[in-house]
């Protein structure tokens, strides 16, 4: 392989360094994009579950304890989808931990988290990356049925 390979700082980057050794262009290319993906979402200071639980509560008008409940009627059961798909977003908790913070088992959580993929794309290409959660969860609430259809 020819020319040199400008590798990112920390450990990261010495793994980095030890692979262009190696490795084909394609995989070093890779290797960067990981890295920055996982710089950028380490980068800002990640909410908690219970953050987003909280917003997405005051935003929809329901009470914590309502989106951990049995309740399945529209009222409470959007905000629930919501709020998991966006600690799944914001977060890099998984579904069995996201699941768990909602009373559910993780298949719940991945298949709210599915479900609400294009909303959160939608979302993603209006809302500014530092936006507020609140601010997430008022848009995906407005356009939860235009988007994702009727529950």
């Amino acid at each position: 392989m020819s020319g040199t390979i400008e590798a990112p700082g920390g450990r990261l980057g010495s793994i980095i360094s030890e692979l262009a050794q190696w490795a084909s262009p394609d995989l070093i290319n890779l290797s960067h994009a990981i890295i920055e993906m996982v710089e950028r979402r380490g980068s800002a200071k990640q909410p908690s579950l219970k953050q987003i639980k909280e917003a997405v509560a005051a935003v929809a008008g329901v009470s914590v304890e309502d989106l951990s409940s049995e309740r399945r009627d529209r009222d409470v059961k959007r905000p629930r989808k919501v709020a998991m798909a966006l600690c799944k977003h914001m977060t890099l908790a998984g579904y069995r931990r996201i699941g768990k913070a909602f009373e559910r088992d993780l298949t719940a959580a991945q298949r709210a988290c599915r479900q609400l993929e294009p909303l959160i794309a939608f979302a993603g290409k209006t809302m500014s990356p530092d936006a507020a959660i609140g601010d997430w969860a008022r848009l995906m609430l407005a356009n939860y049925e235009h988007i994702v259809g009727a529950d």
